[in-house]
Order: C-alpha cells, then sequence, then structure tokens
C-alpha cells in the first residue's frame, strides 16, 4: 500500500497512539513506509479551538517498546487546519490522533 486516506466526519472519531512501520525482527519491518505525510484539507473555519480536538499528538522520543506516550521526553499537538502539512519519521515517531469533539468533515490525506 503506498497511501491511505483518512476521513473523520464523526464526534469522537481517533486513532489510538501507533508508529506507522514497526520492526517485526532486526532486518523486517511491517511495511516499506519510512516517512508520514499528513495533510490537512479541512475547511476553512474548522477546528480553529482547542477544545475542537482532533489534533494530532506526537510522543517525541518515546523508546521503541513504549506503545503508550509514557516514556517521551516531550509531547507536541498539532491543530487539524486545513493547509497544514506534517511530515515525519514512520519507524520511530509514536503519534496519535486525539478524540475529535466537534462534527463535520475533514480528511487527511
Amino acid at each position: 500500500r503506498v497511501g491511505m486516506a483518512a476521513i473523520y466526519d464523526e464526534s469522537g472519531a481517533r486513532y489510538e497512539a501507533h508508529r506507522d512501520n514497526e520492526r517485526l525482527s532486526e532486518d523486517r519491518w511491517i511495511n516499506y513506509r519510512a516517512l508520514t505525510a499528513i495533510v490537512y484539507v479541512s475547511s476553512p473555519g474548522q477546528f480553529e479551538r482547542e477544545e475542537d480536538g482532533g489534533q494530532l499528538r506526537c510522543h517525541v522520543g518515546a523508546e521503541a517498546s513504549d506503545q503508550r506516550g509514557s516514556t517521551a521526553k516531550r509531547t507536541l499537538d498539532y491543530p487539524p487546519r486545513g493547509g497544514t502539512a506534517v511530515f515525519f519519521d514512520a519507524r520511530r515517531l509514536l503519534h496519535e490522533i486525539r478524540v475529535r469533539l466537534t462534527t463535520g468533515t475533514e480528511a487527511d490525506l
């Protein structure tokens, strides 16, 4: 699979903490993804307030065995505002999409 599109169209939608590519053994990975690119194409005016939810939360520096973010050196949140792009290492960065608290349609491509 080369790409993925996710559409969050209901209140309460989210993604649990995960990495987009994890090591199966010393020389094998789940997939070929090395870089993740998230581009938000939501409409202007959506997700203007932090309480709208839907933020990309990055658990920077989390240990490879950590699946919850408890060992992260810092946590960064990015709001899902249209026109925003975020790029990161698919094999290292533990990340999640926080609970969406508003209704409407948003697509991450």
